[in-house]
């Protein structure tokens, strides 16, 4: 898998979003401190400038082949889409970025000692997502597989919006026979709704969660999955890796310390995020959303489902002690090691 995903990254082009191929993303927008809209806000980026839209309406399917679906008055997340192009939300943040004075350079690589924020991605492979891009004539629609069979720990998907389509499978420490994985998910969203496939290309990405004692590395901010900021429950990361861009810069600008400000922002929603993940590996999570579905609005079943509770509080330091998370900057672990 560490290979596919090297090959997939090296074949980029070397511009902002450039590892991505215009793929679909989620923002969430549910009880984390800021919603998909406000972070844009907080950067200055017009709704306008970017192809997003926000998600009311998901349909789940279970391993016994039931299926739910979800409403929500608010929107319970936004699709976005990522990649190098015009409306997508690289663009948008290198856009905003060069009018505030900023120079992007892309096109070589930046010598380690000249970098103020370390945002160099992953660190290891927890997770993998193998996808598929397309154009479809199909509608618009949302649906997710939780089936733990042909997701271990993870689960399938299908975004279409405006002709644009994401179709992939993501799971968690089992990726043998991805690929196969896949046709079976797309199989089962045929049986939905049929759609076709028009310019199809493929895409890998990988996911990374650890819980750092320090985002420092030699005293510059690592950021987003550099730092192992991830919501670990469904594999969210956009919005831990845009919040502690915007966190770094602070630190930064402001001489404050990073640390006390991702702790501040992120560490409660990523301790939270652990012990979500337990319970969705053991099924409790896929039960409780297919029971509750449709009988509660979805956005606040779903922020139920993710909030902060004193009984996930006691279970955290059990899980972390059988589940290796914590983690720190390589470099620190270096200087340790010789110290």
């Amino acid at each position: 898998h560490a290979t596919l995903f090297r090959s997939v990254l090296a074949r980029r082009p070397h511009v902002s979003g450039g590892r991505l191929g215009g793929d679909h993303k989620v923002l969430p927008a549910l009880c984390d401190k800021l919603w998909g809209e406000q972070i844009l806000a907080g950067l200055g980026i017009e709704e306008s400038t970017l192809d997003w839209v926000p998600l009311h309406h998901a349909r789940f399917l279970d391993d016994a082949g039931r299926v739910a679906e979800g409403n929500s008055r608010q929107p319970f997340a936004w699709l976005v889409r990522r990649g190098p192009e015009e409306g997508t939300l690289d663009f948008a943040m290198a856009r905003r970025a060069r009018e505030l004075g900023v120079r992007v350079h892309t096109g070589q690589p930046l010598a380690p000692d000249r970098a103020d924020v370390v945002a160099t991605g992953l660190r290891r492979v927890d997770g993998l997502a193998v996808e598929e891009m397309f154009r479809t004539a199909a509608g618009n629609r949302v649906d997710v597989i939780l089936d733990e069979d042909l997701a271990p720990g993870g689960y399938g998907y299908l975004f279409i919006h405006e002709g644009e389509a994401t179709l992939g499978i993501a799971a968690l420490g089992s990726y043998r026979d991805l690929g196969r994985r896949l046709d079976v998910a797309r199989e089962r969203f045929e049986a939905l709704g049929e759609f076709d496939q028009q310019n199809t290309r493929s895409a890998a990405h990988g996911m990374n969660f650890c819980l750092p004692g320090t985002a420092l590395e030699d005293g510059r901010p690592c950021v987003g999955e550099a730092a192992g900021f991830q919501d670990f429950l469904f594999g969210l990361g956009l919005r831990m890796a845009v919040v502690s861009g915007q966190l770094s810069a602070r630190a930064l600008a402001e001489d404050l310390d990073y640390d006390g400000l991702w702790r501040g922002a992120l560490q409660e929603r990523m301790h939270t995020s652990l012990v979500d993940r337990w319970l969705y590996e053991r099924g409790a999570v896929r039960r409780w959303l297919m029971w509750r579905m449709a009988t509660r609005d979805l956005q606040e079943l779903l922020n139920d489902l993710q909030r902060h509770h004193w009984s996930k509080q006691l279970l955290l330091p059990w899980i972390r002690r059988f589940r290796s998370c914590d983690c720190e900057p390589p470099s620190t672990k270096a200087k340790e090691a010789r110290g």
